[in-house]
């Protein structure tokens, strides 16, 4: 495939909750121009003291250090919140930018499993 072939994929946010447990999905690229997106979705979750919250990283294809730093935001107001936080499935490619910024151990990634599933681990 020829690289103008490859159109990036679109950036969404897709929110399941149950209970009080919230789980976004993201798909296309996290950067600094899509940054504005995801971090509307965070604080309308946030308005609501009592949900956890799961991200899915399964459908991004790209995390820049603006969307890296805005996960790492999110999961620090969770933890002053005494909220639960956690990463699902990070493609190796973002497992990689984790592990070469050294932030693994803040961004702990949950296995992939159902949200139902989810809500007995945190």
């Amino acid at each position: 495939m020829h690289p103008a072939d490859q159109i990036p994929q679109p950036f969404t946010v897709h929110l399941e909750q149950r209970g009080p447990l919230a789980r976004l999905f993201l798909t296309g690229e996290l950067d600094d121009a899509t940054t504005p997106i995801l971090e509307r979705s965070l604080r309308e979750i946030e308005r609501d003291p009592t949900t956890g919250l799961i991200i899915d990283l399964s459908g991004l294809t790209f995390l820049d250090s603006s969307g890296l730093l805005l996960l790492l935001r999110a999961s620090e107001r969770a933890g002053q919140a005494g909220r639960a936080f956690g990463i699902v499935d990070p493609r190796p490619n973002v497992r990689r930018i984790l592990r070469v910024t050294g932030t693994t151990h803040l961004l702990e990634a949950l296995p992939p499993m159902r949200l139902d599933e989810l809500t007995s681990l945190i």
